[in-house]
């Protein structure tokens, strides 16, 4: 029956576990420094004008597929009948925003056949066209009314109206004026469950995790586990020590309790401990952090250089007032 109460427990721990490394890993997609290189968020369109803007925009789309942050959250998400049809249609990755609304908006089969014809004149243009092209279209797909979207789909239709020759002006001019007056059907508004397979965000996490990769950081891109290695050091001899002294301290004093406890000093000394056991020990630790302060003591940490093995960093680490300090707080 041991084995069977234990396994429980085991299975309990482990359930808590995943559930809160989970919770964390859920809470970390909102963070926004997530989806962009470290100063890439500090960037000021206004400043930096719209060209450097697409370039940004690039390079956050490359560092999301290298960081599998392209890919769905989960194994199951909910979308807009109209998306989930829209990511069946084959398109680049740059179109798949405006499709996405395009076919949400005027439905599969006008937007397939725009595509088409925009894809074909797209061949016969320049870069700087081309990249036209997609501005306005990503400008469209960004309106908030029906009446901004219709002003934004007239300047389209304006500008290419004037690009390449005539007969491509006209079809893909053509093929737009047939888009934007097709409507799609209402069932494209309603949710339905999408199943994204194991090529989703979570599945890699929790793989990574399992096989002991825990990722990079967002600071400096250092894996995670290296910086849990060089922390660990640190927090393991202070839990340590923290243990030894307190397992000391209570032995003594709890021995003198037993032994004297008819003598005054010892009930006030009882009393002390009942007054320290209702302190929340953040406090207690902020107080020995201020009469430490206060008596000329120091944070200040020296860092050991060149090539010093285990046992030195260790014998070091005892020198110092911080390691100290935690240890008598603990």
């Amino acid at each position: 029956m041991k084995w069977r109460k234990w396994t429980f427990y085991g299975a309990r721990l482990a359930f808590s576990l995943w559930l809160t490394a989970s919770a964390v890993f859920g809470l970390s997609r909102f963070l926004p420094a997530l989806y962009a290189p470290k100063g890439m968020q500090e960037m000021d369109v206004s400043v930096n004008g719209s060209q450097s803007a697409q370039e940004s925009s690039a390079i956050q789309e490359e560092y999301k597929r290298q960081r599998n942050l392209h890919l769905p959250f989960f194994y199951i998400s909910i979308l807009q009948k109209g998306a989930h049809v829209a990511e069946k249609i084959n398109t680049l990755d740059e179109d798949k925003a405006w499709v996405r609304q395009s076919v949400l908006w005027h439905g599969e089969a006008p937007t397939r056949q725009f595509y088409s014809t925009l894809n074909t004149w797209r061949n016969t243009q320049k870069k700087v066209e081309r990249k036209t092209a997609l501005s306005l279209l990503n400008f469209w797909a960004t309106s908030d009314s029906p009446e901004e979207r219709e002003k934004r789909a007239n300047r389209f239709r304006l500008v290419f109206g004037k690009l390449g020759l005539k007969q491509e002006a006209r079809a893909i001019t053509a093929a737009w004026q047939t888009l934007t007056t097709s409507l799609s059907p209402g069932n494209y508004y309603l949710p339905t469950l999408n199943w994204n397979g194991t090529e989703n965000q979570y599945h890699l996490w929790l793989k990574g995790i399992l096989s002991g990769q825990l990722g990079h950081s967002l600071r400096d891109f250092t894996p995670v586990t290296q910086k849990i290695a060089q922390a660990l050091h640190y927090s393991a001899w202070i839990g340590f020590t923290g243990l030894i002294l307190a397992s000391l301290i209570s032995y003594f004093i709890g021995k003198a309790l037993a032994l004297h406890r008819r003598r005054r000093w010892a009930t006030a000394l009882r009393q002390g401990l009942y007054l320290l056991d209702s302190v929340p020990g953040f406090l207690l630790a902020l107080l020995i952090l201020y009469f430490f302060l206060r008596m000329g003591g120091t944070l200040a940490y020296l860092l050991l250089t060149g090539n010093t093995n285990y046992i030195q960093k260790t014998f070091y680490l005892f020198g110092q007032n911080s390691f100290l300090l935690a240890c008598l707080s603990l």
